[in-house]
C-alpha cells in the first residue's frame, strides 16, 4: 500500500478512537441524570456469540453471503484483508474490484491523488463495549454526533501522539495534513431499522452498526448514490445479525 495512504487509513481510524474516547468521557462526566432513560436500553446480550468472530471474522460475511444481497458483478474480486486477533477493532477484509471504469471518485490528501476507487464490499472492527457499560447507546450515538470541539480535541490529540511517538518531520507534516483534510469532512447520519442503533459513516461508505454491546462496520461502496449503499449495507448487515440472535 502506498505510504501516503497507509498515513490517510492511520489517522481515520486513530481519529475515530480519539473522538469516541473523548465523547465517553464527556458523558461519563455529565452523569446519568442528562440521559433520556429509554436511550439506555439494548437488545439482550448476544457479545459471546460476536466475540467468536474475533478470530475468525472472514467467516462473519462470506462471499457467497454478499452474492446473495449484492446482484452486481464481482468478477475479478480481489480479497484484501487486516487482520489482527488481539485487536479486531482494527480488523477488517474488503473484497476489491474494478467497476464503472469512468467513475470519477476519488481520494484527495495532502495534495495526493491515489486514482479512481474500486468498488468494494467488507466487514470488519469489530468492537464490545465493556460489560457492564450503562447508556450503551447514548454513547454510541453521541460518540457520531461530531460538534466542532470534539472534532478540534480530535485534531488536538492527534497532534500530541504525533510529538510522543517522535515521527520525522517529512511524515509529521503529511499527517497533521491528512488529519486537517479528514476531519472537516467527517459525517454520520443516523439509520433506521437496523441493530439497536447505526450510523452511515461517508467518509469511509461504511455502516457502523450497534447490538447489545457489539459494534461492527460493514463497508459498502458500489454506487454513486450513497443510499443504495445503505441499503445494501443494512442487508448485509441484518445477514450478520441473524446469527447470532
Amino acid at each position: 500500500m502506498h505510504q501516503s495512504k497507509k498515513l490517510f487509513l492511520f489517522n481515520f481510524l486513530f481519529i475515530c478512537v480519539t473522538i469516541a474516547a473523548i465523547t465517553g468521557c464527556n458523558e461519563n462526566k455529565k452523569g446519568s441524570n442528562n440521559l433520556n432513560s429509554t436511550e439506555s436500553i439494548v437488545s439482550s446480550d448476544n457479545t459471546a456469540c460476536f466475540e467468536k468472530y474475533k478470530t475468525d471474522l472472514m467467516s462473519m460475511l462470506t462471499k457467497e453471503e454478499i452474492l446473495s444481497g449484492y446482484k452486481g458483478d464481482m468478477a475479478g474480486a480481489e480479497l484484501k484483508s487486516d487482520l489482527r486477533e488481539k485487536y479486531s477493532s482494527f480488523s477488517s477484509y474488503t473484497y476489491s474490484w474494478l467497476g464503472d471504469p469512468d467513475r470519477a471518485e476519488r481520494i484527495m490528501a495532502s495534495g495526493r491523488d491515489f486514482g479512481p476507487m474500486n468498488y468494494r464490499i467488507g466487514v470488519g472492527y469489530l468492537d464490545f463495549y465493556k460489560e457492564g457499560t450503562k447508556f450503551i447507546i447514548k454513547n454510541f450515538t453521541s460518540t457520531y454526533n461530531l460538534t466542532d470541539a470534539k472534532k478540534a480535541a480530535a485534531k488536538e490529540a492527534i497532534n500530541k501522539e504525533l510529538e510522543k511517538q517522535g515521527v520525522d518531520t517529512k511524515t509529521k507534516k503529511t499527517s497533521k495534513a491528512i488529519t486537517n483534510s479528514i476531519i472537516p469532512d467527517l459525517k454520520f447520519t443516523p439509520v433506521e431499522g437496523i441493530g439497536d442503533a447505526a450510523v452511515w459513516s461517508y467518509i469511509d461508505s461504511s455502516l457502523i452498526v450497534l447490538k447489545g454491546r457489539t459494534k461492527f462496520r460493514v463497508i459498502v461502496d458500489v454506487s454513486d448514490n450513497h443510499e443504495e449503499d445503505v441499503a445494501l449495507a443494512k442487508k448485509l448487515a441484518q445477514i450478520i445479525l441473524d446469527k447470532c440472535e
